[in-house]
């Protein structure tokens, strides 16, 4: 269900898009983890709650590993622990 209206809630849509007080601010931290990583398939996700406020979420792929964080810096640091993983797999 899409709930519009009301304090900080907003369509999906306009999240991604850059609307909502949090849209820029999202868009533009996950284009600079996109830049900084660009091996990495970086996308957020969404959790929901029928009772509270939905909060945004960050996840990256890369050779079948998955990594996911509530920040763009925690994130990023998972990003950097799979790398040194990867490197040394071989």
């Amino acid at each position: 269900m899409l709930r519009l209206g009301g304090r900080g809630r907003f369509p999906l849509g306009g999240m991604h898009a850059g609307g909502g007080p949090e849209g820029g601010a999202a868009v533009s931290e996950v284009a600079k983890l996109r830049k900084d990583h660009p091996h990495w398939r970086i996308d957020t996700v969404w959790a929901c709650a029928g009772s509270g406020p939905d909060r945004r979420g960050l996840r990256a792929s890369r050779a079948g590993v998955t990594v996911r964080a509530w920040t763009g810096p925690a994130l990023a640091r998972r990003i950097a622990e799979e790398n040194r993983r990867l490197a040394t797999r071989n």
